[in-house]
């Protein structure tokens, strides 16, 4: 049996959202993971081996990406090639990023974030006064003023 063979026996097709689903084994983030049959017997990203597939080599520096971002969908007519700041901006773009209060490493609140805002438009605080108030770093609170971070925040 061909790689080719393989790799079509481990998908399903997802009548629903026409992805091209792998039923195989899986990253710990829900990428497919393929075997190919070669003497090192290496293991590819199953979408990377879609892609490549239909279309040949993934140019170096390129990502392969999901339009319908879902991991282990494989279907070609879902995947597109970016660069990995195109990567970090489609996920920005459709919601996928931990910003804001989702962010972990969030010391603020939102409530806080317009606060913090509609003090220091009022006059009188500075912004280590600011920083002392909330216990953050003074470039924290620069950030947030100039709308550097929790830019949606208004």
């Amino acid at each position: 049996m061909t790689a080719n063979d393989r790799f079509l026996a481990k998908i399903e097709i997802n009548r629903k959202t026409g992805c091209h689903e792998w039923v195989a084994a899986h990253s710990p983030f829900g990428y497919g993971i393929f075997r190919i049959e070669n003497p090192q017997r290496k293991m590819v990203m199953a979408h990377r081996f879609a892609w490549e597939r239909v279309n040949g080599k993934i140019p170096n520096g390129l990502l392969v990406l999901h339009k319908c971002d879902n991991p282990s969908c494989v279907s070609p007519a879902h995947l597109f090639l970016g660069t990995h700041q195109d990567n970090i901006v489609d996920k920005v773009r459709k919601g996928r990023s931990a910003s804001g209060e989702r962010n972990g490493a969030a010391k603020l609140k939102q409530e806080q974030i317009m606060e913090i805002r509609k003090i220091y438009a009022g006059g009188g605080e500075t912004y280590l006064s600011l920083s002392e108030k909330y216990d953050v770093c003074l470039k924290t609170i620069q950030q947030i003023i100039l709308f550097k971070t929790w830019r949606y925040s208004i």
